[in-house]
């Protein structure tokens, strides 16, 4: 009786794979079948993202006169919606489906903005997809990023720029921004050749953040817990204040060592200035001051010049 039994359940079993791969091979063959649908929007002066996981880009067209959205291999799932001059483009919550989606085409979600368009805002929630963003003219920016990776390229933000990362990844480079607020739990932050004309707060827990040639002009405040920061070719402006709990930086400073002041305090870790360290350590110098606080972590400071 037993072995009828389990005879009788591989048979099923093997029946119900059979199914699912039908099911999914119509699946795929269906979203292959599906016309890319684009559709353009005039007036638009707010972008707002809401997207699980797909590829989205965003970029600029010279010659544009309205904003266009172009979705290839669309799911039943996203919308794309202008209210009142703010284009919504969002994924509606799922719902249970027998069909299994296992190795379904990739959903790519483009959006072009003319390029002498400057947003009034761009809000991005971002999961686990990949997203590129670049050219863009904008004066408030929010983003939020879980575990996809996502990139801007010469971006000028007019006002705000504030990015929360989870355990994703995440690029800035060739930007002009007046200020920027950055908050990362694991993920990967770069930072590369992007100027900020006012404040720059970045909070950092586990994660790891590194750049190439970026400038601030005015205060900073550098947070790091137990994860890892290295720039390389910065410059910083007025007032700099670095928290180190048990990570480790380093900062590979534009310019001569008298260019800044420095009051560095340590508990049980270790500070380097140039060829001097120790627990506390204050040089004054040059107009630029950095505050520096470490607890059992490192910070070293080395120059250009």
């Amino acid at each position: 009786m037993k072995k009828s039994y389990w005879i009788i359940s591989a048979v099923i079993a093997l029946a119900g794979m059979g199914l699912m791969g039908i099911g999914h091979h119509q699946y795929v063959k269906a979203q292959e079948n599906v016309s890319p649908l684009t559709e353009s929007y005039s007036g638009i002066d707010k972008i707002d993202l809401n997207i699980g996981s797909a590829e989205v880009n965003l970029s600029t067209d010279k010659n544009a006169k309205d904003v266009t959205v172009t979705i290839l291999h669309p799911r039943d799932s996203v919308q794309v919606r202008d209210e009142n001059g703010t284009l919504k483009i969002f994924e509606k919550s799922k719902v249970f489906t027998f069909i299994p989606v296992w190795g379904s085409l990739p959903m790519q979600i483009n959006v072009t903005v003319p390029e002498n368009v400057t947003l009034e805002n761009l809000n991005f929630d971002f999961g686990s997809g990949k997203g590129n963003v670049s050219g863009i003219n904008v004066k408030d920016c929010s983003v939020d990023l879980g575990s996809g990776s996502l990139k801007f390229g010469n971006i000028n933000a007019v006002n705000e720029f504030t990015l929360e990362c989870g355990s994703g990844k995440m690029e800035v480079s060739d930007s002009q921004l007046n200020s920027l607020k950055l908050e990362a739990g694991s993920g990967s932050i770069f930072l590369n050749t992007t100027k900020i004309e006012k404040n720059l707060d970045l909070e950092i827990s586990s994660g790891t953040i590194s750049g190439d040639g970026l400038e601030t002009a005015g205060n900073a405040k550098l947070r790091l817990s137990s994860g890892s920061m290295t720039f390389d070719n910065v410059t910083f402006g007025t007032q700099t204040d670095i928290s180190i709990s048990s990570g480790s930086a380093v900062f590979n400073l534009t310019g001569k060592e008298s260019d800044y002041s420095f009051n560095c305090k340590t508990s049980s870790g270790k500070t380097s200035i140039g060829e001097n360290s120790g627990k506390d350590l204050v040089q004054s110098g040059g107009e630029k001051k950095i505050i520096s606080t470490c607890s059992s972590g490192s910070v070293r400071f080395q120059f250009s010049e």
